[in-house]
């Protein structure tokens, strides 16, 4: 079909019996631009990049007059790209502005007839069909868009190496969030658990199933193997969601969540769903309020907006179990030895669930068993691979790392400060394991790879640093407020399936801040352990380096400052936790900030002698926990770590 053709069916779809620019309110400029088909391609070239500035300035009325001038002279001249292009730009004006029955057939056309050599173009095409079509409440057909736009996302991160898949799924994971709200739309919410576990963790997903198989293909977990998960661990698995309007059509979009899914899969098979409306409870923010909920919980001063929920309670932790533990408290188990499974997402990933009160003052660790994990399928590859390990590793010895000779930071005229109260940690707990302790020169990095790769338990008592990007948050966002965008200084780029490296800059300027929007700037793997420097090593265990290593171990503990914490991504959190378990760690233990020499040292020793006793290691945390908060009552001191992987 020519393209003339074709545009005489759009027109009739677009403009219906009325005048393009009816509804809107032309400017003069605008009307002018209409009047005239006969473009040559130079001006045609410009006015797409007039097109371009209109949709990101929200100028949607100017940019639905422009693309339209371009179309009639693209489809006149025979020219298909900027025939293609104009259309691309009249669907997105036309979506922007809500005219979803205008927007359908262009997106329509776009996903199935004009883009489909192009992977990204035809997955952003059918998702904005998609969400047409649930504004509309088709959600049968949305459906169907989504799950196509999906299976052309997984093209396009096929064969990408792993910080490029997490970079690539930060600009392509709304898709899947609106999957979910349309599955839920329709009563579907079994469905829509199996989406949301498949969005999440699948790079790491795919790491740890190419250990055993390079060529092997990462599966994807039916609902009946997520509840099989529980029952075979027996855990009640809680898996959160978070989403909002889901709108990706320029590309910039912030995409706030609104909504909080909660799924939970009892041990006997049963599934619940919960829905809360954050706006209801005037959370305008999640992210703000974690944050302030965390800073409560280690008595630091909290700066930036307020947060006001309209939730029970009287502090952030009680507001916090509000919102995430008090919707499914009817579907968690009541006997406290029972093991609880968080799998949170985004800014829910920084919450110290131990350290959350209930109404009548109780700590969750209290009441259950704790521990957390980046997805299902994580959770049943390291407990697969827990059992691997348990009949391999006996005959090795534990590897215990205490108050290495510091290093110094670069960008620092002086090595870090000694911990000797983390030497003496390490001694006690090297003792309890009957193994000797690498301490001060000897807990260098050359040392450490001698037997890292062999240790059934691996423990580090020393500094932990996280290394991000200081122009951005741990959510890969600018930290200025007021930065130009990427868009303001000329430079367009459509999220998808774009990666952009560490060396692109923006005139002259690191490219990073501007393009924060777009989420194209490749994920850094953050964080790192500090040891003695030799002249060899310049003392830093980075996680880089960690992730490459082959290790057999059934228990990774970073005894350290913030060692769970690194860049909040759609994939999970991307820092040394990830690295261990990426290396083959069954479990890890991570805090979640920095705590005092005492409270950790008991905390420790404790978790070891109780590990000693029955060999569950959550419930060694917990009772752990339990037992330094009998001295040290203040959460601070007790709620900083978690468990991730295999809680066995």
């Amino acid at each position: 079909m020519k393209l003339a053709t074709t545009l005489s069916l759009l027109l009739t779809l677009f403009l219906g019996n009325s005048a393009l620019t009816t509804p809107i309110a032309a400017t003069p400029q605008q009307q002018l631009a209409q009047t005239n088909d006969d473009l040559d391609w130079e001006r045609r070239h410009e006015l797409r990049w007039q097109g371009l500035e209109q949709l990101s300035d929200g100028d949607y009325a100017g940019a639905i007059a422009t693309y339209e001038q371009v179309w009639r002279s693209a489809a006149a001249a025979e020219d298909y790209f900027d025939y293609t292009n104009a259309l691309l730009g009249l669907a997105k004006a036309t979506l922007a502005i809500k005219d979803y029955d205008r927007a359908i057939p262009m997106w329509e056309v776009l996903a199935t007839r004009f883009l489909t050599k192009y992977e990204h173009k035809t997955a952003l095409s059918f998702a904005n069909l998609g969400l047409a079509l649930y504004h509309t409440q088709d959600y049968e057909k949305a459906e169907w868009a989504l799950q196509e736009a999906i299976a052309n996302w997984e093209i396009v991160r096929a064969d990408r190496d792993d910080l490029e898949q997490i970079t690539l799924f930060e600009q392509q994971s709304y898709t899947y969030r609106l999957l979910q709200k349309v599955l839920v739309a329709q009563g579907k919410t079994e469905e829509a658990l199996v989406v949301a576990e498949f969005s999440r963790g699948q790079a790491l997903v795919e790491q740890l199933v190419q250990q055993y198989d390079p060529n092997d293909v990462v599966p994807d977990l039916t609902l009946e193997e997520i509840r099989q998960t529980a029952r075979e661990q027996d855990t009640t698995i809680v898996l959160y969601g978070l989403v909002g309007e889901e709108v990706r059509v320029v590309g910039t979009e912030a995409n706030l969540p609104n909504e909080l899914f909660i799924w939970v899969v009892q041990p006997d098979g049963r599934i619940g769903f919960r829905n809360v409306d954050l706006a209801a409870a005037n959370i305008t923010s999640l992210r703000h309020f974690v944050h302030r909920t965390r800073n409560e919980a280690v008595r630091r001063h909290s700066e930036g907006p307020e947060v006001n929920a309209t939730l029970p309670g009287d502090t952030f932790s009680e507001q916090m179990y509000q919102l995430l533990i008090e919707p499914i408290a009817d579907l968690l188990p009541s006997a406290p030895q029972a093991q609880v499974t968080f799998i949170p997402q985004d800014a829910l990933f920084l919450v110290p669930f131990a350290a959350l009160k209930d109404a009548n003052g109780t700590y969750l660790i209290e009441k259950h068993t704790l521990a957390s994990a980046p997805s299902v399928q994580v959770m049943r590859l390291a407990e697969d691979d827990a059992n691997n390990n348990t009949a391999t590793n006996g005959s090795h010895a534990p590897l215990i790392v205490g108050n290495p000779n510091m290093p110094t930071i670069p960008e620092q005229d002086r090595p870090l400060i000694p911990l000797p109260a983390a030497e003496a940690e390490a001694k006690v707990i090297a003792k309890l394991l009957g193994t000797e302790p690498l301490l001060r020169e000897a807990a260098s990095e050359t040392q450490i790879l001698k037997t890292i790769s062999e240790a059934p338990i691996i423990h580090f008592a020393t500094h932990g640093l996280l290394d991000l990007d200081s122009q951005l948050n741990i959510y890969g966002d600018s930290v200025v407020d007021d930065l130009p965008t990427a868009r303001d200084l000329g430079v367009f780029i459509t999220p998808g399936g774009t990666t952009v490296s560490d060396r692109t800059t923006i005139d002259g300027l690191p490219a990073a801040p501007f393009l924060s929007r777009e989420k194209v700037f490749v994920v850094e793997l953050a964080g790192a352990l500090a040891l003695t420097p030799t002249a060899r090593a310049d003392g830093f265990l980075t996680s880089q380096e960690i992730a490459q290593l082959e290790l057999a171990a059934d228990l990774v503990v970073l005894s350290a400052c913030d060692t769970g914490q690194g860049r909040v991504t759609d994939d999970g959190v991307v820092g040394l936790a990830r690295s261990f378990m990426a290396a083959g760690a069954d479990t890890v233990v991570v805090s979640l900030w920095a705590i005092p020499d005492a409270p950790t040292a008991k905390l420790m020793v404790s978790f070891y002698q109780k590990l000693a006793e029955h060999g569950d290691k959550a419930q060694a945390l917990r009772e752990a926990m339990l037992a330094t908060k009998e001295t040290y009552p203040h959460p601070m001191n007790w709620a900083a770590f978690t468990l991730m992987g295999s809680p066995l």
